[in-house]
């Protein structure tokens, strides 16, 4: 729901659903990454550096089946 609504440019409602789905701080890389998607686009970039870094890190547990994706977040962390 979080990522719907961000797609559709709805980011402060979105950011609302990703904390929720965060929340638990089992949290899996890919809501992490999108929860810094979403932050980037509130122009809040120190968390969406903290949220991809932590992303990053759920993506390493899981090489190399998510090596695409943590490959994706490092290019993130690169532009900010």
């Amino acid at each position: 729901l979080g990522w719907t609504r961000h797609r559709l440019g709805r980011n402060e409602e979105a950011l609302v659903e990703l904390l929720k789905a965060a929340g638990d701080g089992d949290a899996d890389g890919v809501i992490l990454e999108h929860l810094g998607d979403v932050y980037e686009r509130l122009g809040r970039e120190a968390e969406a550096v903290a949220a991809w870094k932590q992303a990053a890190a759920k993506f390493e547990k899981s090489l190399p089946d998510e090596a695409e994706r943590l490959e994706q977040v490092k290019a993130k962390l690169k532009t900010v």
